[in-house]
């Protein structure tokens, strides 16, 4: 998509959110004038839609796009006062993100086997941690905990009624249905074997699932309590409600595919070889330490064969973030790191959260936005220090937070990662120049005692002293999803990329 002289704004009139094409950015903000006749240029200016201090005259014409969230996009074009010839070349894969009236059909899709992965509610798992205890003394247990087990029976129930609605409705479209009664059953093979992967759960199932995904293969989530989960990353309620509305528009071709980029680790060195399922465990720290060590006696023997120093790519993709840091959260970490093949930096830290633009929305959104409280109480010190007059109602200062939050989020499929520093400390030789940024490639080496670089929330490596890890984006491990193309309820729910 080149851009001469103008920008593009797509926003909703439903959820309010926004697109925006031009220059070097790529944000999304909060405009409540969005999906009205006109657009008030200073309600623009003060949301934060700018570019290297531009100043955008504004016109808008009402023609629906897309969807987004059950409100109809409506295209603004935005010429720049003093703009340049200038295009996108940082973000090239949103040629097709400004097209959303070309190609919305494809070939149809009709899956014959899908394999299916459930998630395991908290009272299976609950059942599965206390195996001697009848339900009258688990009530108890949780009782004195402070949980609520009807609820936990509830919730448990919906999830086993909307399961079984779904196998018994994709058995009807004569789909070979496979179910995976434990973790353990979902393997290599079976994923293989199907033409669709679907995770039956919310947004964790959804994770855990497509951890061994790869290529052309297809995966959708489908939410089994729309009412108690969020499942963004999951189908819009009316096909998880109704898997049946979904296959009928794949048979008819009616869906898009959708990309989501993934963070590929390649590790050397350490103890990095075996890693700790944590999807499937119950740990508490000293299992998680003991299981640590366990692998430390075993790289030993690697060790002594010269195996320890070679690279390898670990077999998962990271599709929200990769964490690395110590396993105890309150030891400092200690660290080399390099951005874009920069020089190495040394650091002490809580540890490094690098996300992907699905993640963007999740950890390092919430690590990195500004509260509506800190907002105030730096526009009352600005005032205070410059003799600035910068509103300070509370109108004002969300419209800044918001604007500030926004750039925090960008889409899921550009092939970029955003980093976030914890808690970094500055002294000495120990320096954070950014504690945050994008970057391309990201280099780190170990200088920890007990650390682990954890992807997803779900795999656990180990990652000590000397262990260097090397994170990148390729085409290729872009996890494959689909979009239905139906009703303005279509889009996906997370974000409305």
């Amino acid at each position: 998509m080149y851009l001469v002289q103008k920008a593009v704004i797509y926003g909703c009139s439903s959820c309010q959110n926004v697109r925006y094409f031009g220059s070097d950015v790529l944000l999304r903000a909060t405009l409540y004038t969005l999906g009205k006749p006109s657009v008030n240029v200073q309600r623009v200016v003060n949301t934060g839609i700018t570019s290297r201090r531009r100043v955008f005259s504004i016109r808008t014409e009402a023609r629906p796009l897309s969807a987004c969230c059950g409100g109809v996009l409506t295209r603004h074009a935005v010429k720049h006062s003093d703009a340049k010839n200038r295009h996108l070349q940082d973000h090239k894969c949103l040629h097709n993100a400004g097209h959303h009236n070309r190609n919305n059909h494809n070939d149809p899709f009709i899956p014959e086997k899908i394999l299916i992965l459930p998630k395991v509610t908290r009272l299976a798992f609950e059942k599965r941690r206390n195996p001697d205890l009848d339900d009258p003394h688990l009530r108890d247990k949780l009782a004195k905990r402070g949980s609520d087990y009807e609820n936990l029976v509830e919730r448990n129930s919906v999830h086993l009624r909307d399961l079984e609605n779904l196998v018994n409705k994709l058995e009807q479209s004569k789909a070979d249905v496979r179910v995976c009664q434990q973790m353990s059953d979902y393997t290599e093979d079976n994923v293989d074997w199907a033409d669709l992967i679907i995770s039956a759960g919310g947004d964790g199932t959804f994770l855990s699932a497509s951890r061994k995904v790869f290529g052309n293969k297809p995966i959708i989530g489908v939410n089994t309590d729309v009412d108690g989960s969020e499942g963004f990353l999951c189908l819009p309620r009316v096909y998880s409600s109704d898997i049946t509305r979904a296959l009928d528009l794949m048979k008819a071709g009616s869906y898009r595919w959708r990309k989501r980029a993934r963070i590929r680790v390649t590790v050397k060195g350490g103890d990095t070889i075996q890693p700790i399922d944590l999807y499937d465990e119950d740990l508490t720290f000293a299992d998680h330490c003991y299981l640590h060590n366990s692998e430390r006696l075993k790289n030993l023997e690697r060790q002594q064969n010269g195996e320890d120093n070679i690279n390898h790519i670990i077999p998962i993709r990271g599709l929200n973030e990769v964490f690395v840091g110590e396993s105890l959260s309150s030891r400092m970490s200690y660290y080399e790191i390099s951005i874009d093949d920069g020089p190495l930096e040394k650091q002490k830290s809580s540890g490094i959260t690098i996300c992907t633009g699905t993640g963007s929305t999740s950890w390092s959104f919430n690590i990195n936005k500004m509260s509506y409280q800190s907002v105030e109480e730096v526009l009352k010190i600005a005032n205070h220090l410059t003799g600035s007059n910068y509103p300070t109602n509370r109108e004002s200062v969300k419209t800044v937070a918001d604007s500030f939050n926004s750039r925090l989020l960008f889409d899921p499929r550009v092939l970029q990662m955003v980093y976030t520093v914890r808690d970094p400390v500055v002294y000495g030789i120990f320096q954070v120049h950014k504690p945050r940024g994008f970057a391309r490639k990201i280099t780190i080496r170990s200088r920890c005692r007990d650390a682990c670089l954890t992807v997803d929330a779900g795999t656990s490596y180990l990652f000590n002293d000397g262990a260097i890890a090397t994170l990148e984006m390729h085409d290729e491990d872009a996890l494959r999803t689909m979009e239905m193309i139906d009703t303005p309820t279509t889009m996906m729910n997370d974000t409305p990329w």
